[in-house]
């Protein structure tokens, strides 16, 4: 790798970019990417850090996917109107968001 495209890729892959794109990565993937950083952060090669921090990067772009991905595959909620409890959704919305606890029957 060329130094520019080295000098390049630690501006995208360095560590204060990476801890912040986790955030953006599936719950479940967080704590694992988070701890691998932490890891990478305590290698003193400056080369093999690198080459650490892109597979990193490579992780949270596949996890970052997923969250796309389930994003727009998400069911939009619809409502029967047929149904009582139909009719009254917004009002159900509205105790839900103002007690903790809400009974429909």
């Amino acid at each position: 790798m060329s130094q520019s495209n080295h000098s390049q890729s630690s501006a995208l892959n360095n560590e204060k970019t990476l801890k912040a794109a986790i955030k953006d990565c599936m719950m479940r993937d967080q704590f694992r990417l988070h701890r691998r950083l932490q890891g990478a952060a305590r290698i003193k090669n400056d080369q093999a850090k690198h080459a650490v921090f892109d597979e990193i990067a490579a992780d949270i772009a596949k996890s970052m996917s997923v969250v796309e991905l389930r994003r727009t595959q998400r069911p939009t909620v619809t409502y029967p109107e047929l149904l009582p409890v139909s009719q009254k959704k917004d009002d159900i919305a509205e105790a839900i968001k103002h007690n903790q606890v809400v009974i429909v029957a």
